[in-house]
């Protein structure tokens, strides 16, 4: 059994038939990166600029490919991603500015821009972004969200399960070899070749591409084509998988859930420094969420003794945000947890409290150290979502495909007006999707990638 057969296992017959031709597929797709030169190069710019994230000098590229620095100028305006641009000794991608529309969605650090590009290139650039990459993608066939998160050296997560790369036959390749520039490639070629949400899915590509395979993604990752490349990219770059690998291993303690790795455990790091120096009293949080969930509101003396603080710094910091939730009688109502109703419902033994928006109620069980059930509905159209969670994890979410809306920006004089206000549940990406039209400097977390980041948030506080 040849390396690619004893790795690809377990799939069914739509997706492969039988092995006998699998060795001879991926020798085809191996000759036919060697007669693209030009792939290197692709790579390269990726890799070096983190896909856009900082310009890189010609001269490291002219180092890095052997050519003199005109020749790596010349190559990266014709074969560098979409969206190259080459100016004042500098090589600096756009994704956005490329001529086709975006196919999918990436994320890379706080980064989240669309995409072009083949199917099969993911498996090339994937690997080459520091510290991970998301992406997102929807089947053309059924409509269903792709969601999968990719390290430098592994598949971490897919979502669905059953999600498969299409690779076209080895003589389709030749359309590539007589494209002029990578826009071409791009127009005639890797616009057939999408991912899918299950083999099945991809039934029609593969009847329209005979000679075509599918494969599950995490299987994909593993294929000695892209394995190769992987290892070919990497030492010509220099770049240190062992590195990115450790971040993505953080230890945790008993009973806990692992911390989050990769771009949004740091982007949620930065925002709790910026509620740590920017939201009055942010330390007051957990003690606030015990004290409301007792159900009465909070005299002041009883949070300030919470906290360690005098009853003037409390008050002084909780007046100085202008969403707290006050009763006549001066005591505090809420400040993330609150007695009045809003949107977002969590009860748990028998009590129920509420948040100012989606990520707060995520919050609540692991500050409780309680299981419970959340409830809310969608903007717009009031459908419910409901989640059901214990303090380490999200059991169930009802519908599985709802998502958190969330905003973070620099900084907010009204965290609650500016901040939780979009902070909402969605029963789907496609749902929330004009919101994200709206807000493009928003973003969305499934609502287990929202519990998990919502830990470091929780620590910062003191939680």
């Amino acid at each position: 059994m040849n390396d690619d057969s004893a790795r690809v296992t377990g799939t069914s017959n739509v997706e492969h038939n039988n092995d006998t031709g699998l060795a001879d597929f991926m020798a085809g797709w191996r000759k036919g990166f060697e007669r693209i030169p030009w792939l290197a190069v692709t790579l390269a710019v990726i890799g070096l600029t983190n896909y856009g994230e900082k310009p890189v000098p010609s001269t490291r590229l002219a180092e890095i490919l052997g050519r003199s620095v005109s020749e790596a100028e010349a190559l990266a305006r014709q074969w560098g991603p979409p969206g190259t641009r080459v100016e004042d000794g500098l090589i600096s991608v756009y994704p956005e500015r490329a001529r086709s529309a975006a196919r999918r969605h990436v994320q890379i650090g706080d980064r989240r821009f669309g995409l072009t590009g083949c199917g099969p290139d993911i498996f090339g650039y994937a690997p080459l972004a520091r510290p991970s990459l998301h992406l997102e993608e929807t089947c053309t066939t059924t409509g269903t969200p792709i969601r999968i998160v990719f390290t430098p050296s592994s598949v971490e997560r897919v979502e669905p399960s059953s999600a498969v790369l299409a690779m076209p036959g080895a003589q389709e390749l030749v359309k590539v070899e007589g494209a002029g520039d990578i826009e071409e490639v791009d127009a005639n070629v890797c616009v057939e070749t999408p991912l899918y949400s299950s083999a099945e899915a991809a039934r029609g590509w593969l009847a329209d591409h005979p000679g075509g395979r599918v494969f599950p993604i995490r299987e994909a990752w593993e294929l000695s084509v892209f394995r190769d490349l992987r290892d070919k990219m990497s030492a010509l770059l220099n770049l240190d998988i062992e590195e990115v690998t450790t971040m993505s291993s953080d230890s945790c303690t008993p009973g806990s859930a692992p911390a989050p790795a990769g771009p949004d455990r740091e982007f949620n790091l930065r925002w709790a420094a910026t509620l740590k120096e920017g939201l009055p009293g942010f330390e007051l949080i957990p003690h606030i969420c015990r004290l409301v969930a007792e159900g009465e509101p909070v005299e002041l003396s009883r949070l300030a003794a919470a906290a360690g603080q005098t009853v003037e710094e409390v008050e002084a910091k909780l007046r100085a945000n202008p969403g707290t939730d006050w009763d006549e009688a001066g005591r505090l109502v809420g400040a993330g947890p609150t007695l009045r109703p809003t949107p977002h419902k969590f009860t748990f033994d028998g009590r129920t409290v509420y948040a100012f928006c989606a990520s707060d109620a995520l919050m609540f069980p692991i500050i409780l150290g309680r299981s419970g059930v959340i409830e809310s509905e969608a903007p717009g159209t009031g459908q419910p979502i409901r989640v059901e969670v214990t303090p380490e994890r999200v059991v169930r979410a009802d519908p599985s495909t709802a998502v958190v809306s969330l905003v973070r920006p620099d900084r907010f004089d009204d965290v609650r007006a500016e901040v939780c206000a979009q902070g909402n549940f969605w029963p789907s990406r496609e749902a929330a999707a004009e919101w994200l039209a709206a807000y493009p400097q928003g973003m969305l977390h499934t609502v287990a990638e929202d519990f998990d980041l919502n830990r470091e948030v929780i620590k910062v506080a003191g939680g």
